[in-house]
């Protein structure tokens, strides 16, 4: 019985190290992603060790071999069950890569002296360490003509000065990647060609010539993605009352109104993390929800107002704080990698400002956890399997045990 509650307690602690390592240290938490990426450091630290428990405390001639398997295969059915259950996704390439490296892990525990072992997985937590880091980075920008954005807005998208104005926002580098974006400050002033694409967020409050201009341009042809947002909570240093502070409430009433809108004052200042119809993530903050009177399709619970005006297309939304990249993009550092978002924002906003008014559901693009709920659940589920892998590793040991002493005797 020695041996086999050795044995349980090594598979345990490897499948617990590894799944509850991966959760609290590889950026499940702060993202909100359920990727088996994640778990690469943890897993890899895990199995070594796993392995390496085997090879010294478990007695020669014994399933040891079966004990380690039993434990690097409970951690990847834990870790599988624990994505899958969170996210109702499962991304099995990632599980195919987390499975080499356990597996390359438990063999170096197995076989190889402490720091042999250790030195043989640096190579392989670099590798891994780069694929979760910058292996999903967009590469560099294409030297192709990029479609025309121009940009209206009060946000701090291009900084608060002209001194500041090249410093762009997360926002905007991510927009910047796709189109060809010009901040504009009057729409009057300068009339738009019709094939433009125009994203207005939040801008301060417009003269009649301008909300002449902008109806007139989108009846010609004009495709524009509008943010108008009752209740901005955008943190920012500036103190109260200075100038390059956005308005706080939407200032485009004049205009909803001649198109058939009204936007509902916002409940409540909360940050939510709405997922739209077609799973995409999208983290708002003081929503508000649209009422149409007229020809606009309301839809995501008002969150959207799908317009088709003359000749035109216009998708509204009742929330600016989307492009707040706190609330988008776990790791500044990162921020052009897969692994350091925490919702799907950027890619909806290209996929809006390439259609404005499509009904078209956009997936997501990350696996999600839906919820704390979610969460815990999943990973009541996961200890339970896990636990399941622990009996069956101690039963065999506990089998080899008896049949020891039975032929003994």
């Amino acid at each position: 019985m020695g041996a086999a509650a050795r044995s349980g307690a090594f598979i345990f602690g490897g499948i617990v190290g590894s799944l509850v390592g991966g959760l609290a240290f590889g950026g499940v938490l702060t993202t909100g992603q359920a990727d088996p990426a994640f778990w690469y450091m943890a897993q890899a630290i895990a199995m070594a060790a796993l392995g390496l428990c085997a090879r010294r405390f478990v007695p020669a001639g014994s399933p040891r071999r079966a004990v380690a398997l039993c434990g690097a295969v409970g951690s990847l059915c834990s870790i599988a069950m624990f994505c899958w259950m969170s996210s109702l996704q499962l991304s099995w390439t990632g599980m195919a890569l987390l499975g080499g490296l356990s597996m390359f892990a438990l063999f170096a525990g197995l076989r190889m002296p402490a720091v042999t072992g250790l030195l043989c997985l640096l190579p392989v937590l670099a590798i891994a360490v780069l694929h979760q880091g910058i292996g999903e980075r967009p590469t560099a920008a294409s030297a192709r003509p990029k479609p025309p954005l121009a940009v209206l807005t009060a946000l701090p998208l291009f900084g608060y000065s002209a001194e500041s104005l090249g410093k762009g926002a997360p926002a905007t580098e991510y927009l910047r990647r796709a189109f060809s974006v010009l901040p504009v400050d009057s729409l009057a002033a300068k009339a738009l060609p019709p094939d433009d694409r125009l994203l207005i967020a939040q801008p301060r409050l417009l003269s009649p010539a301008d909300l002449v201009e902008l109806d007139r341009w989108i009846r010609h042809g004009g495709k524009a993605v509008i943010l108008a947002d009752p209740l901005l909570v955008w943190p920012m240093d500036l103190p109260a009352g200075d100038r390059r502070r956005p308005p706080v409430t939407s200032l485009l009433d004049p205009l909803l109104a001649h198109w058939g809108l009204t936007l509902l004052p916002a409940k409540s200042a909360a940050v939510e993390r709405r997922f739209l119809s077609g799973g995409a993530l999208l983290p708002v903050a003081g929503v508000s929800a649209f009422r149409s009177s007229g020809d606009c399709l309301v839809a995501e619970r008002g969150l959207a107002a799908l317009c088709h005006i003359g000749q035109g297309s216009v998708r509204l939304i009742a929330d600016a704080d989307m492009l707040d990249d706190r609330l988008w993009l776990a790791d500044p550092e990162l921020s052009f990698s897969n692994h350091a978002l925490s919702g799907d924002t950027m890619a909806l906003l290209h996929a809006w400002l390439i259609d404005p008014a499509s009904s078209r559901q956009i997936p997501p693009g990350r696996p999600w956890v839906r919820s704390d709920s979610a969460m815990i659940r999943a990973m009541r589920w996961a200890l339970l399997a896990g636990i399941g892998w622990v009996m069956l590793g101690a039963g065999l040991v506990w089998r080899w045990e008896k049949s020891g002493r039975h032929g003994k005797k």
